[in-house]
């Protein structure tokens, strides 16, 4: 099993071999750009949406991730996931959240429809199709993978993927006693950043900034004045 992994790990471009020496070509490389589309994204649990977005039956929301769309809807059996696009010619069927309650998800294109389960329920001028291509596992949306914690849904492309639990570790149980399940939203705030992913999610993974940045925060003892002591000394 070692063997099978450091082989793995031998075809990893720009590997990494010290923890605090990053190869600075992992942010701006096209190639590793190109690899993270094929082999990370794909196939890994993503947060969709906090669930208090969704509190009543037919409110939606939309997550995107480079070229795939996936609608997160609350129905009647539950919250699930589909992909955003119309089963006949693939149109885009949701922009940003709404409600689907009173029209369904409408395709601006023929016409169709579907409910907050993903069923199909309406095809314009049916009797021109063949009735098995218009079988309801060929028509109702195709679903996505679905998993919840903490308030948070997360989708994945990967039906093979390990369950979201496994993959969060230790994080899940920490978070567990200190009932993160409870945590509510006080207000929601969404930008888009002109930079690589990675730079954008390691600004929000440390506190090595708060000292100079938040210096409210470290002020007060919490951040970087808890974590590296009142001089900013480790």
């Amino acid at each position: 099993m070692t063997g099978t992994i450091e082989a793995a790990l031998d075809k990893v471009p720009f590997q990494i071999t010290d923890p605090e020496r990053i190869p600075v070509k992992r942010y701006y490389d096209e190639a590793f750009f190109e690899a993270e589309k094929e082999h990370l994204w794909p196939r890994v649990w993503q947060m969709a949406c906090r669930l208090e977005e969704i509190p009543e039956v037919g409110d939606y929301v939309e997550y995107t991730i480079l070229d795939k769309s996936v609608i997160v809807v609350r129905g009647k059996q539950g919250v699930k996931a589909f992909k955003n696009a119309c089963r006949h010619r693939g149109v885009r069927l949701a922009n940003g959240p709404g409600n689907c309650g009173k029209s369904g998800f409408v395709c601006p294109f023929h016409g169709w429809r579907w409910d907050a389960e993903g069923d199909c329920t309406f095809v314009f001028g049916r009797k021109v199709f063949s009735e098995d291509v218009l079988e309801q596992t060929e028509i109702d949306l195709e679903p996505v993978r679905i998993d919840f914690f903490a308030g948070c849904a997360f989708i994945n492309f990967d039906d093979n993927a390990r369950p979201l639990r496994e993959t969060l570790g230790p994080i899940a149980d920490r978070l567990d006693a200190r009932h993160a399940d409870k945590l509510k939203m006080d207000w929601w705030c969404a930008t888009v950043l002109p930079t690589n992913w990675k730079l954008a999610m390691e600004a929000f993974q440390e506190g090595y900034h708060v000292m100079q940045t938040h210096p409210q925060l470290h002020a007060v003892g919490v951040g970087a004045g808890a974590i590296y002591g009142p001089d900013g000394d480790g």
